[in-house]
């Protein structure tokens, strides 16, 4: 699950930059290609997000995934076209709920991973980080959002970063 993501503004753009790799529970690699870096489909937004964490979530009765985050994301990119609040983070906390909700309504056809340690958080557990990055109504904007579990309950956790200006 290790994966290395960057990102990057100048006056002239943004860059998003990912790994491919994909690991198991044991961290046995299982694809050195997967994408972790998608568009938003919105002509009034220049934004990508990334995914870091668990994608996959293997079902309790066999092997195939029980859930895809990543076309779960993809399919909450895709309805929040037209959607279009006064910043990132809202528009962030909109589109991570629909996961939040989406794992919940799974929840008894699988069991949430237990992979990642929230670090100063004991007993709880990081299923997905998604980074938003690019430009919102023509500003430099980057909002991340952690999805973690605990005792059965998933949160989202929005949080805002310092922003980039450039003159």
């Amino acid at each position: 699950m290790p994966t290395a993501i960057v990102d990057g503004y100048t006056a002239e753009g943004f860059a998003l930059i990912a790994d491919g790799l994909s690991t198991d529970e044991h961290k046995v690699p299982l694809r050195k290609n997967n994408q972790k870096i998608f568009t938003i489909p919105d002509s009034g937004k220049l934004l990508a997000y990334a995914l870091y964490g668990t994608t996959r979530i293997t079902g309790r009765y066999g092997p195939h995934p029980a859930l895809d985050l990543s076309a779960e994301a993809e399919k909450a990119a895709v309805e929040l076209a037209e959607y279009d609040p006064s910043d990132l983070l809202t528009y962030a906390t909109n589109f991570c709920g629909r996961l939040q909700q989406t794992l919940a309504d799974c929840k008894e056809n699988m069991d949430y991973p237990c992979i990642t340690p929230d670090l100063g958080k004991p007993g709880r557990f990081l299923i997905l980080q998604i980074f938003f990055r690019g430009y919102y109504r023509g500003t430099p904007a980057k909002t991340d959002v952690t999805i973690a579990h605990e005792n059965g309950s998933v949160t989202i956790e929005p949080f805002n970063l310092p922003q980039w200006g450039f003159r």
